[in-house]
């Protein structure tokens, strides 16, 4: 594997390496084979071709870190679509050898290239931010309020609330998360967590914009709290957000993980049902709002989804309540919509809908099974499916557009126990900065949620498959319809309790025409089954047969009547 790593040859002194042109030209030639592979790197498929460093930032001093550390901001170009900026924190280290005899230790982060200087020294050029002493000092800039110039960048620390003592900071223990993530991830003790943006856009980053807002002006209580942040600052441009601290919630696990262990239970407590009883659970209510109880069959079976799931309704009615009062801030005064936005929203899901029907038909031949089917009626009723949003073009809706969370899923919500926290309102980092600050309909954020509830439901069935491989096929069919049976529940709950929740705290935001409710939910269901359709083809095939069902099941036209003039968002 140490063959692999490439060098880096210098011609002056290590301590000033971080300035000369010769490590500049290197870093240039190794960035494409060392970063694009990164799971945070969101562009690979774009086709990325060539690396260039465009600005070189110095972090604080550290203790342990002889030569310092420098952050490297380098712009990406690929074949398609317009060039990337990513933030490359990188440091020295004395080359390591793994001891045979000694105790076991944490793996070192691995090197992105050896450097070789004029004596033949050598060195490991590595992530600064996969070491504590990086991490600890990126804190420290964020919580005490220091800034470090750069010659013309700054790079600038803004505490939110009170500033701390950089010595209050210094003995909290430091975790970094075994697993790669889209963005850099790290723990201090039971107190803070800094997330370090890697893509890097002009402009404030929703998650300190958003974060700031709800922590400050609003103070709502359900998100974990932001603490600092670091941003990037020159004359030349807008100012960046590198990195926001936030406040550590304690939390027993996302979610996602706790409704796809109820789904799992569920499953298995149908699956021990006597025949007729089995049959209540397969029942699916129509629609997805209005106060309809389950089958008493397995009411019981049930209860602990449904009731966590009208909790998360409420929790986000209120979480857009927050969002939508704007404490004098223009970024968070709500819109109405109007019909050019309309008509623009109307064809950005038609042409989402145009990509998902490609993918389709050039994945057709790897479509097997019972899928095959369900997929080929997606694709027959591609003209139903945008007819069945024509409203978006055609009627005048009502309510209000907001801010919103953005990238709304059961794995950006934290279960303590007995509530729920919200956290990520990066927004989806595929979209600029400029995209995900725009003004929506809330309900968008609700059908991501619901989305997700269906995933959850699918998820677990097949984790079902795994434990009972040898179900006769009846069985599995019964199973699947229970699957369905519980997103469906769950879904109806969440949704429900969330429009009780936000007609009594702010009924203009969504106003009172049900048949516009059910019109931007269908919209927007099927905008994210689209790009689930689009992405599991892409990334997991095995998959692509949980948003073919769901496309599937949206053909089905909804139980009201289309939008009035008044209707609402």
């Amino acid at each position: 594997q140490a063959a692999l790593i490439p060098d880096i040859r210098l011609d002056g002194p290590w301590d000033k390496v971080w300035s000369s042109e010769t490590f500049r030209r290197g870093l240039e030639h190794v960035l494409l084979n060392a970063v694009t592979s990164k799971r945070w790197f969101v562009s690979k498929a774009r086709g990325p071709r060539a690396a260039t460093v465009t600005e070189r930032l110095r972090l604080p001093s550290m203790e342990g870190v002889a030569d310092g550390a420098s952050l490297f901001i380098s712009r990406f170009d690929c074949t398609i679509g317009e060039p990337e900026r990513y933030a490359l924190p990188l440091m020295m280290r004395e080359p390591t050898t793994p001891d045979p005899v000694a105790a076991p230790v944490e793996p070192a982060p691995a090197p992105m290239a050896h450097l070789v200087n004029a004596r033949g020294e050598r060195r490991e050029l590595i992530d600064a931010l996969a070491t504590p002493e990086v991490a600890r000092a990126m804190l420290k800039l964020a919580m005490t309020g220091d800034d470090i110039d750069t010659g013309e960048t700054r790079l600038v620390g803004r505490p939110v609330g009170r500033k701390e003592k950089a010595a209050s900071l210094a003995e909290l223990p430091v975790r970094m998360p075994k697993v790669e993530q889209s963005n850099s991830t790290v723990f201090f003790g039971e107190r803070y967590v800094l997330k370090m943006f890697r893509r890097l856009d002009d402009g404030e980053s929703p998650e300190s914009e958003i974060g700031r807002h709800l922590t400050e002006r609003v103070r709502f209580p359900h998100v974990a709290p932001l603490a600092g942040t670091v941003d990037i600052e020159s004359a030349s441009a807008q100012k960046r957000t590198l990195a926001v601290v936030l406040k550590f919630v304690a939390s027993e696990g996302d979610a996602w993980s706790w409704m796809l262990e109820r789904a799992a239970q569920y499953l298995e407590g149908v699956a021990a049902l006597p025949e007729e009883k089995a049959t209540a659970a397969m029942e699916v209510p129509d629609g997805l709002l209005g106060h309809v109880a389950p089958p008493d069959a397995v009411a019981s079976l049930l209860r602990g989804a449904t009731e966590a799931a009208r909790l998360l309704g409420t929790r986000t009615a209120e979480m857009h309540a927050a969002l939508a009062t704007d404490a004098g801030d223009a970024a968070f005064t709500p819109e109405p919509f109007s019909p050019m936005y309309q008509r623009a929203m109307y064809q950005s899901i038609r042409n989402s809908l145009r990509g998902a029907v490609g993918a389709i038909s050039r994945a057709a031949a790897t479509i097997t099974g019972d899928t095959q089917e369900v997929a080929k009626a997606v694709l027959q009723g591609e003209s139903a499916l945008a007819a069945s949003i024509a409203g978006l073009r055609d009627g005048t809706l009502g309510g209000m557009r907001i801010r919103i969370h953005g990238d709304y899923h059961l794995g950006q919500v934290l279960h303590t126990g007995k509530d729920f926290i919200i956290i990520d309102f990066e927004g989806e980092p595929l979209r600029s900065i400029g995209e995900r600050r725009i003004k929506r309909s809330p309900l968008r954020d609700v059908a991501g949620m619901i989305r997700s509830f269906d995933y959850a439901a699918w998820a677990s069935l097949d984790r079902h498959r795994d434990v009972f491989p040898g179900e006769r096929a009846g069985a599995r069919a019964a199973l699947m319809q229970a699957a369905r049976a519980w997103s469906a529940w769950t879904s109806r709950a969440f949704a429900t309790a969330y429009f009780d929740r936000m007609l009594a705290l702010n009924p203009a935001l969504l106003g009172e025409d049900a048949a516009a409710h059910e019109l931007l939910l269908r919209a927007w269901l099927l905008e994210k089954t689209c790009y689930e359709i689009v992405y599991e083809l892409n990334s997991r095939p095995d998959w692509v047969h949980i948003p073919l069902r769901a496309a599937q099941r949206l053909l089905v036209p909804a139980p009201v009547d289309p939008p009035n003039n008044g209707g609402v968002a």
